[in-house]
């Protein structure tokens, strides 16, 4: 938990700061994903995103009106609605990651060679061994009460 802790402490919420002025979480959360994955269907983009499709469609059509998201048709099905960025949400993709490079270097500056060394080796191993890790949610649902099932009288 530590770890976690101190990612969300010193990485995280740095980063949540300089999106914040322009996009919810959420809505940069969605075209992170469109741009490191390119276009996909809306129920594949609800479900990298760990939200309902409704919730999902809703992030959209904000992001759409907002000239950061462009709707389309998968060609093989119609039915299938598309999801991508705009030329204008991957210029400002491009600008974020930028902004953020060269303040993380900046930050990590002052570290001796030597750590820097430790911290890169850390990020490779973490990077390497986490798309592994398959996080499941608790299910919420509670067991039947004792002696209650359906159909008793």
């Amino acid at each position: 938990m530590t770890f976690f802790l101190l990612v969300n402490e010193k990485i995280n919420r740095q980063f949540e700061d300089t999106y914040r002025d322009r996009l919810t979480t959420s809505q940069f959360y969605a075209v992170a994903l469109l741009n490191d994955h390119g276009c996909m269907s809306m129920s594949a983009l609800a479900k990298r995103m760990d939200i309902q499709k409704q919730q999902a469609t809703k992030v959209a059509n904000q992001l759409a009106g907002m000239g950061f998201l462009q709707r389309g048709s998968d060609m093989a099905d119609r039915r299938i609605t598309t999801a991508d960025l705009t030329p204008r949400a991957k210029e400002y993709m491009a600008s974020y990651r930028l902004e953020n490079i060269k303040h993380i270097s900046h930050q990590f500056t002052a570290l001796p060679a030597e750590e820097l060394a430790r911290l890169e080796a850390a990020v490779d191993t973490i990077n390497a061994i986490l798309p592994q890790v398959a996080m499941k949610k608790k299910s919420r649902q509670s067991a039947p009460e004792d002696g209650a099932q359906k159909g008793s009288a």
